[in-house]
């Protein structure tokens, strides 16, 4: 299986944090340093083999788990995943620029509260 790290993830402090956003998924998840690492590591299409190098101390299972966990969170794209496609054409076709995608995408299926109930 070869990963790479979201083209639609953005990163930003917050209180000590890193907050990730993805804005195609619409998720957003902390950072912890070993994450980052992971996001680095993984900024072109990598096997998860390779992942042992920035996580020796996981063993298989918990490294699988821990990868299964940033895909479903938006972190990580599986190449040829349903996810893959969307942001081929999404992201890597959009010429604008990542705020643009951001805002565009990020606005979309937002539930707004009623005037009414705002005040």
């Amino acid at each position: 299986m070869y990963l790479r790290t979201s083209h639609a993830l953005v990163m930003c402090p917050d209180n000590g944090q890193t907050i990730a956003f993805n804005f195609l998924k619409q998720t957003s998840f902390v950072c912890s340093e070993p994450i980052l690492s992971v996001l680095h590591h993984l900024n072109d299409w990598r096997p998860i083999t390779s992942l042992k190098e920035v996580l020796p101390e996981l063993s298989d299972d918990d490294l699988q788990e821990s990868v299964e966990a940033l895909v479903e969170v938006g972190g990580l794209v599986v190449q040829g995943s349903q996810e893959d496609a969307e942001e081929q054409r999404k992201v890597d076709t959009w010429e604008w620029g990542i705020p643009s995608a951001l805002l565009h995408y990020g606005e979309q299926n937002r539930t707004y509260l009623p005037q009414a109930e705002a005040e």
